[in-house]
């Protein structure tokens, strides 16, 4: 009988443990992440090479910023031959449109297509911008139509919004954060 009630008991104190091991796993309070495959989103969509300018996108390639107030907005503007060149904004207040601080990568892959590899013109040179999938889910690039782009900053906590950096193909040249292979001279 003794022997019965040891084995009973280890029995029960191994289930315990096993349950109490996978509990964590199975029964996790932290949020899963979110995963988006823009690959996927874009497919889905029609393509359109490049959106509206708009926001920050305004200003790049223009002598001087609208006013003061708009200037106390930006976290930095950067000037080259008298011209801007690169404005960043993560103020709520700041001029974002298209975008909204605090969105998510899936809200505004709604409504824009995200590209992996995007054609740049400089200087007579063509070259081919290509994004990694981690480059795409933290910091995809867009396109306006008056030629400047914006780097979309997500926050890897959370997968919001964080702040935008609008810039010439220059600057996105010059700043080396992506891939940059030069196609043709």
């Amino acid at each position: 009988m003794k022997i019965k009630t040891v084995i009973s008991f280890i029995v029960f104190f191994m289930f315990f443990l096993v349950i109490a091991y996978f509990q964590p796993i199975f029964f996790s309070d932290e949020p899963k992440e979110e995963q988006i495959n823009l690959n996927d989103m874009t497919q889905k969509k029609q393509e359109s090479d490049h959106l509206a300018t708009t926001g920050g996108a305004l200003y790049i390639g223009k002598e001087s910023l609208p006013n003061k107030s708009w200037a106390r907005e930006a976290d930095e503007v950067k000037v080259k031959k008298g011209k801007i060149s690169l404005v960043e904004l993560s103020e709520k207040e700041a001029p974002l449109t298209p975008f909204q601080l605090g969105q998510t990568l899936g809200e505004i892959g709604e409504k824009i297509n995200f590209k992996t590899n995007i054609s740049l013109r400089l200087k007579g040179k063509l070259y081919n911008l290509e994004l990694s999938d981690g480059e795409m889910n933290y910091s995809p690039v867009v396109k306006f139509k008056n030629g400047a782009f914006a780097i979309l900053n997500f926050s890897k906590q959370n997968g919001k919004l964080t702040s935008v950096i609008y810039l010439s193909v220059e600057e996105l040249v010059q700043l080396k954060r992506y891939m940059i292979i030069e196609v043709e001279k």
